[in-house]
């Protein structure tokens, strides 16, 4: 047991603390750098270009008005021909067929 507490007491010694508190860094703060580089980098490549594309989409749907040619989500072409304030408009595709969607399942415009 003697020898047991040396041996604990012999590896971590008081210069070797003293080095750690004067330096103000330990190896375990340290460990923590790469993962906050990799957090950075996520957010630059992937939360801050969907979040400008977002805001792009919200803006084209604002500015839809009656005889934009649109499609949808699921790829239907088609013209407004109406647009509801209950963000519902009507679309006139082929063969004067009326379809009634929301402003959310348009995709883009043409």
């Amino acid at each position: 047991m003697l020898t047991l507490i040396s041996t604990v007491s012999a590896t971590t010694s008081l210069p070797e603390k003293a080095s750690v508190i004067s330096n103000g860094i330990s190896k375990s703060s340290l460990n923590i750098i790469p993962l906050l580089v990799i957090m950075a980098i996520f957010y630059f490549l992937v939360l801050n270009p969907q979040q400008k594309r977002s805001k792009e989409h919200k803006q084209m749907l604002n500015t839809l008005k009656n005889g934009d040619k649109i499609i949808t989500n699921g790829g239907i072409i088609g013209t407004i021909t109406s647009i509801e304030e209950t963000n519902a408009m009507c679309i006139a595709t082929a063969s004067d067929t009326i379809i009634q969607i929301t402003k959310e399942a348009v995709l883009k415009k043409i």
